[in-house]
């Protein structure tokens, strides 16, 4: 008796599995805004615009867009943007820096013409 009561479960949860799997791996509805219509009136075929709009979209999703990232940006090198670089301006002022608006030129020293060196 046991195994009658069994075998009638079995049934409707195999029938329920089937539905639920045959849902889940069929393939889905096509969507109003998938298909496209194309009327022909008077031997004149007038597109739908909304289907153009549709293919020109998916195409430009498959293109690659190009890399938009600025030749510099906040990571660049103060060199390379023109800003402020401290070494080089020490470097550039020498022992006047912190001193002196004027950057440190050393004297020059000419030898003597007569001198036979």
């Amino acid at each position: 008796m046991e195994a009658k009561t069994v075998q009638r479960m079995r049934l409707p949860v195999l029938i329920g599995l089937f539905l639920v799997s045959d849902a889940v791996l069929a393939p889905p509805a096509a969507r109003a805004e998938d298909t496209c219509v194309e009327v022909e009136i008077g031997g004149e075929k007038t597109p739908n615009l909304s289907c153009l709009n549709q293919s020109l979209r998916r195409k430009a999703a498959e293109v690659r867009p190009l890399d938009t990232a600025p030749p510099l940006d906040a990571a660049s090198p103060s060199v390379k943007t023109g800003g402020f670089n401290l070494p080089a301006l020490k470097q550039q002022y020498g022992p006047n820096f912190g001193k002196s608006a004027q950057p440190y030129r050393p004297t020059q020293t000419y030898p003597s013409p007569t001198s036979g060196k």
